[in-house]
């Protein structure tokens, strides 16, 4: 019986750190494909303000 609560508990541990690692690998590929969008996404003209008076 406790070598079957062993194997068990051990063989939870792998499928808990499995799980663990695809989603580390989700995040990251998501992030690089945010990344990549952001990249390509045409960026937004710069708005010039006016020069403000100086103070006399």
């Amino acid at each position: 019986m406790e070598a079957r609560l062993s194997v068990r508990t051990a063989e939870e541990r792998v499928q808990a750190i499995a799980g663990r690692a695809d989603a580390l690998e989700r995040g990251a590929r998501r992030e690089r494909e945010e990344r990549a969008l952001r990249r390509r996404a045409p960026r937004p003209a710069a708005r010039c303000r006016p020069a403000s008076p100086t103070p006399s």
